[in-house]
């Protein structure tokens, strides 16, 4: 059995009482104190908000027909919102219908157009 030595001096005391306190403290290092918790958890929220409406204004945009560029310009705070927004982009978005064109039917007896038809002609033999 070790042999026992007696305190006898306030440093001495000082500092086995700080010996202890330190190994008591090591245990804990890697804690966070409440508030830093909250605010990690404030922190990630919000980016797991973010990530859910940027899911959502993606999701809208591709059922309402605009291409994925515009999702990002879509506003609103909710689906609602966010929806009504995309179905008015949308209308401004919406692809226009050209007029297929038959080289072979003319569709009109333009003289300019049946020229332009002509050469069209001679370029695609070529």
């Amino acid at each position: 059995m070790p042999d026992f030595t007696p305190i006898e001096t306030q440093e001495a005391f000082d500092a086995a009482v700080q010996s202890r306190i330190d190994d008591a403290v090591s245990q804990y290092k890697d804690w966070i104190s409440p508030e830093k918790a909250t605010e990690q958890t404030q922190a990630l929220q919000s980016q797991i908000d973010g990530l859910k409406t940027a899911n959502l204004r993606m999701k809208i945009a591709q059922e309402t027909g605009l291409p994925s560029e515009l999702a990002d310009r879509l506003t609103g705070a909710n689906e609602k919102e966010i929806r009504a927004d995309a179905e008015k982009l949308a209308k401004f978005a919406a692809p226009r219908t050209v007029p297929a064109f038959n080289p072979e039917k003319p569709p009109s007896s333009d003289p300019k157009t049946a020229a332009f038809r002509e050469m069209l002609k001679s370029l695609n033999n070529q």
